[in-house]
């Protein structure tokens, strides 16, 4: 039974000294320390003062927007509110452009494969339903470069794509072997309940409070038996609540920290793959594409480690797979989001809500380990 403790989150300086620091570069680019002088700081009571009389009577709580019947948000978030703590969850703003092929023909999908390679692509997870031709499949994949993921239809084919795997593997000049002994396997083998030969695979499901501390709990029961991987993957499915995925993305890394911390360890570290639920499709394809977009703003706000970027119609074509990659592209390239550590830190909306879903998802938490 894992320890109860209380939430810790890190603290820190907010509001003022974050406003100082702010105004001083400001300063130093205007070249004027006085520009600002003139404006008066504005407590949260004054504001919420000056709120009230523009509602013109109507009670402010009336603004509240309650999310999951668990989690109760104000649109109005001062610097008070966070003052004193933090929800730094420090991560590398590198992320992974990965891509799912469901593997019908092997000629086909080794042709989709290598021109997501070509566009991009840096994680390759196939699906497959049978046993493939591996010399077809992947033909031209230079497997040491590139991470490999296959996904058996079923479970049953686990165990036969292994050996398959073994037998291509073993044929393949300077390739890393597939074995227990391995650390970087050139093909990963995972289902949905385990990852063969990789790290653990956790699934964080679409529940806000309850799916945070469901799924730290799953890991906490992991990294407490015989366990020699690093890091634990947890696959989560990115929705459409905008600011309550990215809150939902930081409360998760905090989670894990605290659980490591409540149980004595520094590891393993957390890597979190992002990808789109089917449950959010709709028939309208150009609807799909622009939904990506702020998904994959979420995610990548959020922090995943890894993103998939469901394509924008159910039969892809190889315009919609180009339209899937090139959202990576723009986010990374263009709005340079992988350079930036942690992009909505200081937000006071989001920073609010994250503490407030480690704060409830930490008490139901400790619920499951008594």
């Amino acid at each position: 039974m894992m320890p109860t403790r209380q939430v810790s989150i890190s603290e820190t300086e907010y509001g003022a000294p974050i406003k100082e620091s702010y105004l001083s570069g400001m300063n130093k680019m205007s070249g004027t320390d006085s520009i600002l002088e003139a404006f008066d700081s504005v407590s949260k009571e004054k504001w919420l003062s000056k709120i009230r009389e523009d509602l013109r009577g109507k009670n402010i709580e009336e603004t509240d927007w309650e999310f999951d019947d668990e989690l109760t948000i104000s649109p109005f978030v001062h610097a008070d509110d966070i003052e004193n703590s933090s929800t730094d969850i420090g991560y590398d703003p590198h992320w992974e452009i990965a891509e799912e092929f469901n593997v019908q023909d092997d000629a086909d999908a080794n042709h989709e494969v290598l021109e997501a390679l070509a566009g991009g692509c840096e994680v390759i997870m196939l699906k497959v339903h049978a046993l493939p031709d591996w010399s077809i499949l992947l033909a031209g994949v230079n497997l040491g470069m590139i991470k490999t993921y296959v996904i058996p239809g079923t479970d049953e084919m686990t165990q036969a794509l292994i050996s398959s795997l073994d037998d291509f593997l073993q044929n393949l000049p300077d390739s890393v072997q597939q074995s227990d002994n391995s650390e970087v396997p050139v093909v990963h083998i995972r289902n949905d309940k385990s990852v063969i030969g990789g790290p653990a695979h956790l699934q964080l499901d679409k529940t806000v409070v309850e799916g945070l501390a469901k799924t730290i709990h799953e890991g906490i029961e992991l990294i407490t038996q015989p366990y020699d991987h690093d890091p634990v993957e947890c696959v989560v499915e990115i929705g459409d609540a905008y600011f309550v995925e990215i809150a939902r993305l930081r409360a998760l890394r905090i989670l894990w920290a605290n659980s490591l911390v409540a149980l004595g360890l520094n590891k393993p570290s957390l890597f979190v793959e992002g990808r789109f639920s089917n449950r959010d499709m709709t028939d309208d394809v150009h609807r799909n594409m622009i939904a990506a977009g702020s998904k994959a703003l979420s995610a990548i706000s959020g922090g995943v480690d890894r993103l998939i970027i469901a394509h924008s119609d159910a039969n892809p074509t190889s315009f919609h797979r180009r339209i899937s990659r090139n959202i990576h592209q723009i986010l990374r390239y263009e709005s340079k989001l992988d350079a930036i550590e942690d992009p909505v830190k200081g937000a006071y909306y989001i920073e609010n809500m994250t503490r407030q879903l480690v704060e409830k998802a930490w008490l139901k938490l400790i619920e499951l380990n008594t």
